[in-house]
């Protein structure tokens, strides 16, 4: 591993700068910075988590050293550092320190900005859009919207002054805020917002096919909550744009794979489930080469193995699913076993679904297995649980009461349906339009386990319960 991170062009660069700070620190440790941060980013996103954490702890101790050095300097530098190391803890669970990084770092650029709004409303955009991203993943959806619009403010003004300058960067701030909204149930706005990051894109030149990827995406989920365009028609027609940018720049299998992993995703949400399985199996195919390549890829892999166990299960195609689903799952304990708190809930996500297409097949018991190691992978991530988790393991309990009970486990069924329940009510009381339908869901199971315990009047009540939803 440490070979293959040696050989990257931008771990050549770090020894390059590296050696020439050693002899001219004035003139090149920020550039050893720049390239720390370059190097970082690039860890990040090939999965050696802690090795980029490292690396961009060094590119911060090293911009705060040289904000001391020359006060009133590289503060910029600094801000920028801290938000690269902010995307770093995150990556590995550290949510709280992320949050306090993030919003460190939007802050000094919130004062720079004060000083010089035209030279740092790039910086402070960047920041935004990167602490929308956090928040949003940590739960926290109207601060995630809050920081995405000023964000996008921030491009507005500066594309208005010169024109067709920070395209991909606000484009990506209206995704984040689309993707913000979506949550919060504003599903008009959010469908507005997708649309406009796609017309971004659109609009530009040589616009980056993954990144153009995501904002597609995001289009086609903002249409589908807002109950527009239910034949995919417009849907399919911005993927064909995305199509036409990725033929026209064609760059790495890495780029090819991402871009495929998410098409097939869409896809059989559109229920085009015969094209979706053809893309996705493109997509393992490319994530299983880069793979060998670099182990860190086998997380990604694995989640288009579970994808295409889900699309399999869309087919009626569920011995094909399990299959893929296993293999998801072996990869994944393999994951666990090196970064449990980032993976364990990668593992019961893969080990759920497993635990549905099994039932599928009558095979309850395995089912039932699988569905205890989900929920007790989940319960070992502790009780203060992110909102995002918090909705997994609802959905597993959800699950667990159905299939317990099928099994004549009476008291356990009844005692996860209470608890999805209860889960389910905190989620629908601060996002009613999102989770009042899984709520309803969750009552009438609970109703049906009060029902076969006897309990007539408080299983009539959680089914008026339901109806009144």
């Amino acid at each position: 591993m440490t070979d293959q991170i040696g050989q990257l062009p931008e771990a050549v660069r770090v020894r390059v700068h590296r050696d020439l700070a050693r002899r001219q620190p004035t003139e090149y440790e920020p550039e050893l910075v720049s390239s720390l941060i370059d190097l970082a980013n690039r860890l990040l996103e090939l999965g050696y988590r802690e090795e980029s954490l490292d690396t961009a702890d060094e590119a911060v101790d090293l911009s705060e050293a040289l904000t001391e050095r020359f006060p009133g300097s590289y503060k910029a530098l600094y801000a920028l550092a801290m938000s690269n190391l902010s995307a770093g803890l995150f990556g590995l669970g550290r949510v709280e320190d992320a949050l306090a990084v993030i919003d460190e770092s939007v802050e000094i650029y919130r004062t720079l900005y004060h000083d010089e709004p035209d030279r740092r409303a790039d910086g402070l955009g960047h920041a935004l859009t990167n602490q929308s991203m956090i928040l949003f993943l940590a739960g926290a959806y109207e601060r995630a919207y809050e920081a995405a619009r000023e964000a996008v403010e921030l491009y507005r003004a500066a594309r208005a002054v010169k024109r067709g300058t920070h395209t991909r960067k606000l484009a990506r701030a209206l995704r984040r805020m689309a993707m913000a909204l979506r949550r919060l149930g504003r599903r008009e706005e959010a469908l507005d917002a997708a649309r406009r990051a796609v017309n971004v894109y659109r609009a530009g030149t040589a616009p980056d096919p993954v990144a153009l990827d995501e904002v597609v995406r995001t289009l086609s989920n903002a249409l589908a909550e807002a109950r527009r365009d239910p034949e995919g028609h417009e849907a399919v027609a911005a993927l064909e744009v995305e199509r036409r940018v990725r033929a026209d720049n064609a760059g790495t299998d890495l780029e090819l794979a991402e871009v495929e992993r998410d098409h097939a995703v869409l896809l059989d949400e559109l229920g085009r489930h015969d094209d979706a399985l053809e893309v996705n199996r493109h997509a393992v195919e490319l994530w299983r080469r880069l793979g060998k390549a670099y182990p860190a890829y086998r997380e990604r892999l694995a989640m288009a193995l579970r994808n295409r166990g889900s699309i399999l299960s869309g087919l009626g195609r569920h011995d094909e699913a399990v299959s893929a689903t296993m293999e998801a799952v072996r990869l994944t304990r393999f994951l666990v076993a090196d970064q449990p708190l980032r993976y364990r809930p990668d593992l019961a996500l893969s080990l759920n679904n497993l635990s549905n297409y099994l039932g599928h097949l009558g095979r309850r018991k395995q089912a039932m297995a699988n569905l205890d190691e989900a929920l007790s992978t989940m319960r070992s991530l502790g009780g203060d649980l992110p909102e995002t988790y918090q909705e997994m393991l609802a959905t597993i309990l959800h699950n667990y009461a159905i299939r317990s009970a099928a099994l004549d486990m009476r008291a356990q069924a009844l005692s996860a349906a209470e608890e999805a329940v209860a889960l389910r009510r905190a989620l629908a009381d601060r996002y009613p339009v999102l989770f009042r339908p899984k709520l309803a869901d969750s009552l009438r199971v609970l109703a049906a386990r009060l029902q076969e315990l006897g309990r007539t009047d408080e299983a009539e009540a959680a089914r008026a319960q339901a109806q009144s939803l």
